[in-house]
């Protein structure tokens, strides 16, 4: 279904186009294989951590946590700054990328060191819409196809009388 770019969206919405709302901030991802994180006594450790973890800093964070049973460290850090219009996970600039974290805590800068590549993608929300059912009732919008929210604003809404 795509979330934030679905085309199944547009059928439930009878062919309206809504459009994603850019933020001032975009993300970068990155994954670290599992043979580099075991092979480093100071950060091995997260490999056998069931939680996600997250380092906050000035105007922006970071997220990580193993994945894919265990093969991959996942690192996803939001700040400011714009990725490309139209494209969702274009290649990012490596150094750039650990320039943004350079003065975080020095186990996540241990773990930057270790990544190889990184891709970037913009962050965008979307309007409240009016529907997330078709007019059958065959077809129910759900996740980010429905109610895109800014990773940091998962639970927040602009009207207040709105559970997200």
């Amino acid at each position: 279904m795509l979330g934030i770019r679905s085309r199944t969206r547009r059928a439930v919405m009878s062919g309206v186009e809504i459009e994603p709302t850019d933020s001032p901030n975009c993300a970068y991802r990155a994954t670290v294989p599992a043979e580099l994180m075991n092979s480093d006594e100071e950060v091995k450790h997260l490999m056998t951590d069931i939680n996600s973890n997250c380092w906050i800093g000035p105007q922006r964070h970071l997220m990580a946590y193993p994945l894919r049973k265990g093969t991959m460290y996942n690192l996803v850090m939001s700040h400011p700054g714009q990725a490309a219009t139209g494209k969702w996970n274009e290649p990012g600039d490596l150094n750039e990328m650990k320039d943004h974290y350079g003065d975080f805590d020095p186990v996540i800068t241990k773990v930057l060191s270790k990544v190889k590549g990184c891709l970037k993608w913009r962050l965008a929300d979307l309007p409240p819409l009016t529907n997330w059912v078709s007019k059958n009732g065959k077809v129910v919008l759900i996740g980010d196809a429905a109610h895109a929210t800014l990773p940091y604003l998962a639970q927040v809404s602009e009207d207040p009388s709105h559970v997200v």
